[in-house]
């Protein structure tokens, strides 16, 4: 299937077991619990970008990490996480985890919930869903809020979302939350959450505007690179076609031809990533589409059949 999408949109990581780490997560000073939903969901030897932050995550230090993509970025966080709520219970949120897309906020949910056990519901907080639902979630009493920058300034402006008792703050991709330009954003909730709390970043790169949250609002961070923050990942082979406009779809034809299996499309609008895909469909493709105008049912289905 060929999924086409605008420049904001995300496929969903795979996870990848390094057979070279010798330490297991059976090794970390974790509450029985957490070890046995880790054990449970087949959680056994943790990445390298794992194993270098966790125990900084459970020591609570600010962490700056440089990872690509699919290196495991999630359980680097969510386990001193879920370790922070088993140890002191509360009844607000103490968790704070913002990412840049609805997808991705989804997955970072998804994984909590699976490793959870007796804690609370995270709230899920992005555009796309019944805001009652999320409202409903918070109100419940959620110690964990996954979001979106957007949907949750909008909540906490409405004094919907309560974050004065965060504990611990999470910018996941912060890289491409820059890049969608939720700088303004992340500053505006950054100041509202307590000073005395955990900060932890992981981005892919590290350009200049994560370089100034890191000198403002953290304390003393471990540094943690894994692999180069400006290329692109050994595993990514880059090549480049110099066409003219008019040729560009008679060239992605023949690329979608000549390479088989499956193929992420990136265009630069919402208009163009829908013209291309019907083209892509009336030539016989298997093609979808993804943009800020479908909604998060269409969304989910894309990523769901491209995967």
């Amino acid at each position: 299937m060929d999924c086409v999408s605008e420049c904001t949109s995300r496929v969903p990581f795979r996870k990848q077991i390094h057979k070279l780490i010798q330490s297991k997560f059976k090794d970390l000073p974790l509450s029985p619990a957490l070890q046995a939903r880790l054990d449970a969901a087949g959680f056994t030897i943790p990445t390298p970008v794992q194993d270098a932050a966790i125990p900084h995550g459970l020591a609570g230090k600010d962490i700056v990490a440089t990872a690509q993509t699919g290196t495991g970025k999630t359980l680097a966080f969510l386990i001193p996480a879920i370790e922070r709520l088993l140890k002191n219970p509360a009844k607000k949120p103490q968790v704070l985890v913002l990412v840049p897309t609805r997808e991705l906020a989804m997955q970072v949910h998804e994984q909590y919930e699976n490793l959870r056990g007796k804690l609370p519901q995270a709230a899920l907080v992005i555009g796309g869903l019944a805001e009652k639902r999320q409202i409903d979630s918070l109100r419940r009493g959620a110690r964990v809020i996954v979001a979106t920058p957007g949907r949750l300034e909008d909540l906490h402006k409405r004094k919907l979302a309560d974050l004065r008792a965060v504990e611990l703050l999470v910018l996941d991709e912060a890289d491409r939350m820059l890049d969608m330009g939720f700088l303004p954003a992340i500053k505006r909730i950054v100041a509202s959450l307590p000073v005395q709390r955990q900060t932890l970043c992981f981005s892919a790169t590290m350009p200049v505007g994560i370089a100034e949250l890191v000198k403002q609002y953290m304390r003393s961070p471990e540094r943690i690179t894994l692999g180069s923050a400006l290329k692109p990942a050994l595993t990514v082979s880059l090549q480049a076609f110099e066409v003219g406009p008019t040729e560009k779809l008679d060239t992605l034809r023949q690329l979608l031809y000549a390479e088989k299996g499956q193929t992420l499309v990136f265009a630069r609008t919402k208009r163009g990533t829908e013209r291309l895909a019907r083209n892509l469909i009336r030539d016989g493709f298997n093609a979808a589409m993804i943009h800020g105008d479908r909604t998060q049912a269409q969304r989910t289905r894309a990523l769901s059949d491209f995967t």
